[in-house]
């Protein structure tokens, strides 16, 4: 199996970060960023969202400078692979793999954005949507 690393960079896929700011989702402090993926000519836009760890912190004069450490390529196409891959699950499927509540309209939402996902990924990558899927990341 091929390291999914090694694939974006074989392939080609780049990608392109906004910083959005921070933000708090279920508890879990985050920092937002706004990515494009381009590939052959094709796009695709998604909001990817990592940990505070991930930044850059410096101390000067007692105070503290953060600076957010933009996502990888791999890291974002891997993250895609997976919603792509989890919306190909039934609702219950899903909730039971992820443990999320199959009585949960919120929850049933992520599924159905999950389930969106795997055409638009299938439509960027073309022809080479599974070997960017059974990467290893």
């Amino acid at each position: 199996m091929s390291n999914l690393i090694d694939v974006v960079k074989e392939l080609g896929i780049e990608s392109s970060s906004f910083y959005t700011g921070t933000s708090t989702r279920d508890k879990w402090d985050s920092f937002d960023w706004q990515v494009t993926l381009s590939y052959k000519g094709r796009n695709i836009k998604t909001d990817f969202h990592c940990g505070m760890a991930h930044a850059n912190r410096t101390w000067f004069c007692g105070k503290e400078s953060v600076k957010p450490i933009p996502p990888s390529t791999a890291d974002v196409l891997y993250s895609l692979c997976v919603d792509a891959n989890s919306g190909e699950l039934s609702f219950e499927e899903f909730c039971s793999e992820f443990g999320y509540n199959n009585d949960s309209i919120k929850d049933k939402n992520i599924w159905q954005q999950c389930l969106e996902t795997y055409p638009k990924l299938r439509r960027f990558l073309g022809d080479d949507f599974d070997m960017v899927v059974q990467a290893e990341h």
